[in-house]
Order: C-alpha cells, then sequence, then structure tokens
C-alpha cells in the first residue's frame, strides 16, 4: 500500500509540460460571458386593465381615459373594478364594471345596462358589498348628496338617497355628517315626491 501511495504521489508532482499547460488553463478565469439582453418591459396588470377599461368605453363622460384602477375582490363572484376618470379638488368621477370571464362587463343600476357613473368620494366594502359616497357641492361636504348602494347579483340596487341644500346660514355645531342628510329615497320608504299635491 505504502509503495502505491508513494508512486501515485510523486506522479502528480511530474507533470508533463503539457498537461501542466491545460491545468492552467482549467484554472484560468474565464473571460465574462456578455449579459444576456435585458427582457422587454413587461405591462403591469394594472397597465393591462386600463387599456382594457379603455377600450371596453370606460370613462367617456370624461375624455375616455382611465386615470387609474383598482380592484375589489370578493369571495365566489367576479371582482368590481373601479375605474377612477378624474379627479378634481376635493372629489372624483368613478365607474364601476365587472371582470368576468369572458372579459370587462358594466355594473350598472337595476334596469340599466351602462356602467354606474359616480361623482364624489367612493367606498366599497367587499364584505357587505355596499357602495357609498358623498357628491359635495362644495368642499365642505356640508351639503350634496350621499348614496348607498348594494351590488346584488350582477347590478347595484338603491338602498338609501340623502340630500342637504347648500345655505349660507352658519353650520350647526360639529360636523355634519351624510347620514344626517334629509332622506330622498330608500329601499324602505317611496320615493319622495318632487310634485306638489
Amino acid at each position: 500500500m505504502v509503495s502505491l501511495y508513494f508512486l501515485l504521489s510523486s506522479c502528480s508532482e511530474t507533470q508533463s509540460p503539457t498537461h501542466q499547460a491545460q491545468v492552467q488553463a482549467q484554472e484560468a478565469p474565464t473571460p465574462m460571458a456578455a449579459a444576456p439582453a435585458p427582457a422587454p418591459p413587461r405591462d403591469s396588470d394594472e397597465d393591462i386593465l386600463l387599456a382594457a377599461l379603455n377600450a371596453a368605453g370606460a370613462c367617456l363622460e370624461d375624455g375616455g381615459n382611465t386615470a387609474a384602477v383598482l380592484t375589489h375582490s370578493m369571495d365566489n363572484v367576479a371582482p368590481l373594478i373601479e375605474a377612477q376618470c378624474a379627479f378634481y379638488a376635493n372629489q372624483g368621477t368613478y365607474e364601476y364594471w365587472r371582470a368576468t370571464p369572458s372579459g370587462l362587463k358594466p355594473a350598472a343600476r337595476v334596469g340599466e345596462t351602462a356602467p354606474l357613473y359616480v361623482v364624489g368620494t367612493p367606498s366599497f366594502d367587499t364584505d357587505t358589498r355596499s357602495l357609498k359616497w358623498l357628491n359635495k357641492w362644495r368642499g365642505a361636504g356640508d351639503c350634496g348628496e350621499w348614496f348607498h348602494y348594494v351590488l346584488e347579483e350582477e347590478h347595484f340596487v338603491l338602498k338609501t338617497h340623502r340630500r342637504r341644500e347648500c345655505s349660507d346660514e352658519p353650520l350647526p355645531d360639529g360636523f355634519i355628517i351624510p347620514d344626517d342628510f334629509p332622506l330622498i329615497a330608500s329601499s324602505e320608504t317611496p320615493p319622495k315626491s318632487t310634485e306638489n299635491p
């Protein structure tokens, strides 16, 4: 055994010049390969959705260009897409769409086919499927219209509509909340008539 070990170790010390050149070539650092070309920029999901909304005709009342998008995911139903059409000092304009397997479809009021169009500051609760917003008639928000809709099946159903006219009278102490605006319509009560009897 000792002689075999000696023979192997001595062979490694006396390598031919050709073998040494091959070993050195293998140990030498290889030149850096050119980096692969970067992948072309990929559109984000939001960019794709914005393009789809614009192609579907979203925000036509505001020039046909969707400014931003928010997706509301809910259990067992198609997501609700909130398309922001424009935004101004205190509120914006929005349209609502459904993302179905067959494409984008308007999320409309019962009996309508156009997407629900909102002027105001909307908020959507995915658990109750409630959409509420205040359409301010002036910046303070002390007058305007308050809406509460619920998404039932494929349509929005009005639950509450309140309105408070603007006046020059001083505001009462504290903040006026839209729930205190006079009731115009409710799913529990018939709409008020604006005609004189």
